[in-house]
């Protein structure tokens, strides 16, 4: 055990190790006229920097696992932690270089747009990525997430004076800062739900997710900030603060809109816990929570409000189809019904698709649409378990199944509900969901970069790569919940 054990640490230390090395000197890019020097050592051109990310993530992956499998295997009191370790993780994913630094080189410039006055949602706006040189452009049309995000943007680069390296810095500590928040509220949630917490073994559980790590720290994908307002609603919920759910949740929405998929779901639980004796003082606790919602959107969007076509980049994103059972689908037999149908291909496609992903969808969620309705009708009580486990497994449900693009740091809205969901309930389908949704997610970087340097073309806009990452990280997950959907979703 202290061999295997050392060999876990091992795996994790030299993992990050070749991450952090592989692309370190990127950041000296930023720096005026070291760009052609420095250049060099873009993860994307240089091909050894790239066997070191791919062996660095491989690592990971394995040193992952283990202390995955352990904890969720380990009986009570057996679990073990080392704080060196976590330490050293954070320390890592601190310093590690964003993978091809596409998406926070696009929070950085659409800050710079912003403060120069560009209306964001209904504007063209350019986009540069300054770890390439000569730095890159696109053009951008609208941008998809809320005021609230946009605003951070703003103020932000305006702070750093346009500096993109310490605008990276700052932003990694914000969003460090949410992450290691987050396991304190996930501490608090647990002991008022009285699950049985190792809480050293859980903080090690917590900080070794090698996705979040990945995506939401070392990449910068601010979804960490999503996690924190739920977790916040979630602990609300548990101390009967309504008002307070409602604010967090409304923050997140106009942040990237993807709690409004779980307003449903506190709304639920907020409506099952009125009575004949308490009905007035819930009323009110709601009504005090909307009309704060409503002066936090009036204040977050008067800057950005130039009517509905605000929504239009989001309503456009919805449609994007890549990487996902949709495209997938759509994408195979496109052709075949444009030789049949014609001009009328795309709808009756699009259509036929979207019938059958939903009637999966439902198949898959009828245990949980079963339980809303018994407790609708008074039948049934659904306790804080019970809404987290649900809000994780709908939300798998509706990435998995409906949403049209995939990417990896989607699981970054998954995993912690889904770890805090499982000090409840320990079903080995759970478990085996957990690990894979950890770890299959960063096959997507070395395939990526595999193609990049073999067949020099751009893997995520291909078909056979949407293939694999369906086959490699959706179909296990989705049949794992299939054989839980037949136990209720229970143990």
């Amino acid at each position: 055990m202290i061999m295997k054990t050392k060999n876990i640490i091992l795996c994790e230390v030299i993992g990050w190790a070749f991450i952090v090395f592989s692309a370190i000197p990127s950041y000296l890019m930023t720096v005026p006229n070291n760009c052609s020097i420095i250049s060099r050592f873009n993860i994307v051109e240089n091909p050894w920097s790239s066997a070191l990310l791919i062996a660095g993530l491989a690592l990971v992956s394995v040193g992952s696992f283990f202390i995955l499998k352990d904890y969720f295997d380990a009986k009570e009191g057996e679990q073990k932690v080392n704080k060196k370790l976590i330490f050293f993780l954070l320390a890592a994913a601190f310093v590690a270089v964003p993978f091809n630094n596409h998406d926070i080189n696009f929070y950085f410039s659409a800050g710079k747009m912003a403060a120069s006055g560009v209306s964001m949602y209904t504007d063209n706006w350019s986009m540069t990525n300054q770890f390439y040189c000569p730095p890159s452009n696109s053009s951008i049309n609208g941008i998809p997430y809320g005021p609230i995000a946009v605003s951070l943007f703003k103020y932000l680069y305006l702070f750093v004076n346009g500096n993109v390296a310490n605008f990276i810095l700052i932003w990694k500590i914000l969003m460090g800062l949410c992450f290691v928040g987050s396991i304190f509220l996930a501490e608090m949630i647990a002991s008022i739900l009285n699950n049985k917490l190792n809480k050293a073994a859980f903080y090690l559980l917590w900080f070794s997710q090698p996705i979040i790590l990945w995506e939401g720290f070392a990449n910068g994908h601010f979804d960490v900030w999503l996690n924190t307002l739920v977790l916040l609603s979630i602990l609300f919920s548990l101390k009967k603060k309504w008002w307070l759910v409602i604010v967090c949740l409304f923050i997140g929405i106009w942040i990237k809109f993807i709690p409004l998929l779980m307003f449903p779901w506190f709304a639920l639980w907020w409506y099952q816990g009125i009575n004949k004796d308490n009905w007035k003082k819930m009323l009110s606790e709601a009504s005090l929570g909307l009309v704060a919602s409503l002066f936090i959107t009036i204040i977050s969007w008067q800057p950005h409000w130039k009517g509905w076509q605000v929504f239009s980049p989001i309503i456009l994103q919805t449609k994007w189809a890549v990487t996902s059972i949709f495209s997938v689908i759509y994408y195979s037999l496109v052709g075949t019904f444009q030789y049949f149908l014609h001009a009328d291909a795309h709808w009756y496609l699009t259509r036929l698709v979207q019938f059958s992903l939903l009637a999966l969808m439902i198949y898959l969620l009828y245990p949980l649409i079963r339980d809303v309705w018994l407790i609708i009708i008074r039948k049934k009580v659904g306790d804080g378990n019970f809404f987290i486990r649900a809000i994780f497994v709908s939300l798998l449900v509706y990435v998995a199944v409906w949403q049209k693009s995939f990417w990896p740091w989607y699981m970054v809205w998954l995993l912690p509900l889904g770890l805090l969901a499982f000090q409840e309930n320990s079903s080995i389908f759970f478990k085996k969901i957990l690990i894979w949704l950890n770890i299959m997610p960063l096959i997507f970087y070395p395939i990526w970069l595999l193609n990049h340097f073999v067949r020099h073309t751009d893997a995520p806009g291909e078909l056979w790569f949407w293939y694999v990452v369906v086959g490699l990280v959706m179909v296990y997950p989705l049949y794992q919940l299939y054989q839980w959907r037949k136990k209720g979703f229970s143990q």
